[in-house]
């Protein structure tokens, strides 16, 4: 074997360890994760109280009806708008340094996005 060969065999050794390493390693991230979420969903439930949390969503956007779902499930208070159906809500969302939805205000900091763990960072 020559040692371009070698060489060639080396890497692909190297990025086979690192898939499986990579594979192996989900489990513990999920399990951490989800560890995490439960935390900062105990966080959010014990410390958010009425308006705390402002959510600025729109009716074409799903990971606005999953923030909403949460924040109902949870029994979380919170207010609302929809800037594609209210003019005033789009202007004010429109002045935000974030333009994606949902942009969440927590008391004060502006959040692009719904990660319960920053939600939760905010509200201590």
């Amino acid at each position: 074997m020559n040692p371009t060969q070698r060489k060639a065999i080396s890497w692909l050794t190297l990025a086979v360890v690192a898939l499986v390493a990579g594979i192996a390693a989900r489990p513990a991230w999920r399990a951490w994760k989800d560890h995490q979420d439960v935390a900062a969903t105990a966080d959010v439930i014990a410390n958010a109280k009425p308006g705390d949390i402002y959510m600025f969503s729109a009716t074409y956007c799903s990971y606005c009806d999953v923030a909403k779902r949460w924040l109902a499930l949870n029994k979380v208070p919170y207010e609302s708008c929809e800037i594609d159906r209210d003019p005033v809500c789009e202007q004010r969302f429109r002045a935000l340094p974030a333009h994606a939805t949902p942009t969440m205000i927590v008391r004060g900091q502006v959040q692009t996005g719904f990660r319960p763990a920053l939600v939760a960072k905010a509200l201590r």
